[in-house]
């Protein structure tokens, strides 16, 4: 027994599609029934790659008795590995998983949906999934396919079947998919003009040809930091402001130099400017635990009343004289020479210096009590 066939059963169910995200302007579906199978409103739903996309569908009958609905999705073309991911009552897709399932290619399949109650809403998703590596990938054209097929018809039929009577269609309603690049400047034009497809596809085109340099340009300042810039940029940024690039050190450690060049020269000869650069060349925490530099303050030579080996340094003195202690941690190791020769660097020419390098400060019993403590 067929719809047209019988007028005593003719159960009515209404379906409507909502596509999720369609960057043009369309109405609202209308509710299909049984008066007007044969008008079909086509709806779009853009994909685009790296993004799911669902199309949310409502069912609702009013027949007096529950019934058994039939979804069968039916494409004419078949769509490409992994892009169909299924039937879901859920409308977040990574919370279902689909993020992990492997692009295979699944079929259209049937859903079935039993004793449906009357009056009752049903809501189900279809989503749908493009790589993002779709348009670029070397299996987009082939010999086989030598043109990428963008758009795909799809029609949703609904059947329905009762106890008092067999299966029969209750209605349908087509819509396509469309596989388009996502666009910037495209959504940026008013909203009369996005309902033009081919205007979208040649912006696209403008899009693709400007975005090496409006990224470029956007991310200019990442140029100019020593931290970020690629490597073959250094010599440039250390030129930019006087500095050497040390062969003796890593690229990490010269990035760190030229970013602190300009303090390095404002504090050159000072206390501080010197322990600046032992931190950047040794990686010592910038303290005095690790880092100590003791001044001595003698007078030097002195004639008048004194006594010799007392209060005076005759014969034996060191006026403008240092001490660098360095105090890695354990398993550091120190490059002697690399120390000294930043030393004579930093240091005024007229004073003299000792280093030693020493054992790191072991914490005493009442520091590891007092550190134990909450």
């Amino acid at each position: 027994m067929t719809l047209a066939k019988s007028q005593q059963f003719q159960p009515t169910v209404a379906l409507q599609l909502r596509p999720q995200q369609s960057p043009r302007p369309q109405s609202d579906a209308p509710l299909l029934s049984r008066d007007n199978i044969a008008i079909v409103e086509t709806q779009t739903l853009v994909v685009e790659p790296g993004a799911f996309r669902s199309v949310m569908v409502l069912l609702k009958h009013n027949w007096r008795s529950p019934l058994k609905l039939h979804l069968n999705l039916q494409n004419s073309l078949t769509l490409p590995a992994g892009c169909f991911c299924g039937w879901h009552q859920h409308s977040d897709p990574y919370q279902l998983g689909l993020d992990k399932l492997p692009e295979t290619s699944m079929a259209l399949p049937q859903l079935t949906l039993s004793d449906v109650q009357p009056n009752t809403t049903e809501c189900w998703y279809l989503f749908f999934y493009l790589p993002k590596d779709f348009f670029e990938s070397s299996q987009a054209v082939t010999a086989a396919r030598p043109q990428l097929k963008l758009d795909y018809p799809l029609e949703l039929r609904v059947e329905a079947s009762g106890e008092d009577f067999g299966r029969q269609l209750a209605n349908r309603q087509a819509f396509s998919l469309q596989f388009r690049p996502l666009s910037l400047y495209f959504s940026w034009l008013p909203g009369i003009f996005q309902a033009n497809d081919f205007l979208e596809r040649f912006i696209k085109i403008l899009e693709e040809a400007f975005s090496p340099t409006v990224t470029t340009h956007g991310l200019l300042w990442a140029y100019l930091d020593p931290r970020m810039a690629p490597e073959a940029l250094l010599p440039f940024l250390a030129h930019w402001v006087g500095w050497q690039i040390d062969p003796r050190l890593t690229t990490s450690q010269n990035r760190q130099l030229i970013r602190h060049a300009v303090n390095l020269y404002r504090w050159h000869g000072t206390r501080a400017g010197l322990r600046l650069y032992l931190h950047l060349y040794t990686g010592l925490p910038l303290d005095d635990a690790h880092i100590e530099i003791q001044e001595v303050f003698n007078r030097g030579f002195r004639l008048g009343n004194t006594e010799l080996g007392i209060d005076s340094t005759l014969g034996a003195g060191r006026a403008y004289h240092f001490t660098v202690v360095l105090r890695p941690p354990a398993g550091m190791e120190i490059d002697e020479p690399l120390v000294q020769d930043v030393i004579e660097r930093c240091k005024p020419a007229f004073c003299t210096y000792n280093l030693a390098i020493a054992p790191p400060v072991q914490p005493t019993p009442a520091d590891r009590e007092e550190g134990d403590r909450p």
